[in-house]
């Protein structure tokens, strides 16, 4: 699945898992800070996906190190699994999928896999507002 799809259906999930009061649906309201190495991370992306699968996936852009996520819209009250995302360009072109005689520039997420893809971040949302949901990312992780 190419990168513009994985965004859409992105968006669309955090839309749709939003129907509804946050209070009523077993939703929550989480915010918190992401760093990496350190650092704030300057953009990002969150996602909170119920372990037991019972529920909505939600998420969010992470901007200079904080996410929030409330209103309509929350995280599944109980156990979640987190993924965290960030992409930065490479420099390097190559010919457009789309227009053989455009360039376009490679993107590649610098968050290690075992913070999205393999995630093994976890975090347990409680009724009402969770605030300092924190993640400290490195950029070397063992067994990776």
């Amino acid at each position: 699945m190419n990168l513009c799809r994985t965004i859409a259906l992105f968006s669309i999930v955090v839309i749709f898992s939003g129907c509804g009061s946050s209070r009523d649906s077993g939703l929550a309201d989480v915010s918190g800070k992401v760093t990496f190495d350190g650092k704030p991370l300057e953009y990002g992306t969150i996602s909170f996906i119920p372990l037991d699968l019972n529920g909505p996936t939600s998420g969010t852009e992470i901007h200079n190190g904080s996410y929030t996520i409330g209103g309509e819209v929350g995280a599944y009250i109980g156990e979640c699994r987190v993924e965290i995302s960030a992409h930065k360009k490479t420099g390097e072109k190559v010919p457009s999928p789309v227009d053989p005689d455009e360039m376009t520039e490679i993107v590649v997420n610098m968050i290690p896999l075992n913070y999205n893809t393999n995630s093994t971040l976890t975090a347990t949302i409680a009724e009402g507002e969770n605030l300092n949901v924190d993640f400290n990312l490195q950029s070397k992780v063992e067994n990776e």
